[in-house]
């Protein structure tokens, strides 16, 4: 079949096949990429709300033991978290159950 093809129409189908084929290899590796990213971005997502379940259970269990009061306890867990920052802007906004609502944003409360 091929050799009945002239060379020209060889040489396009060649061009054609190659470029097929870096596409190809451009799409899957965009794929890659973006699922790195995603990855990457959940990683931190996961890492920030364990940072602030953390410091919640933290002054949770102060209160618990009796080694601070209730409102203290609120007082400084707030304070921890609105210093909390990540990449440098990044603040974390917290909606409890209760309806209230926190941001470690001064701006933003």
């Amino acid at each position: 079949m091929f050799s009945k093809m002239k060379l020209s129409t060889r040489m396009n189908l060649l061009a054609v096949f190659g470029a097929l084929g870096l596409i190809i290899g451009f799409v899957f590796a965009l794929i890659s990429l973006r699922h790195s990213v995603l990855d990457g971005q959940k990683t931190k997502i996961r890492n920030l709300v364990e940072y602030a379940h953390t410091q919640l259970a933290f002054y949770d269990e102060q209160v618990k033991s009796g080694a601070m009061p209730l409102d203290q306890a609120k007082t400084l867990a707030k304070e921890s978290l609105r210093k909390a920052r990540y990449e440098g802007v990044e603040y974390l906004w917290i909606k409890f159950a209760t309806g209230d609502r926190h941001a470690s944003d001064p701006a933003a409360t």
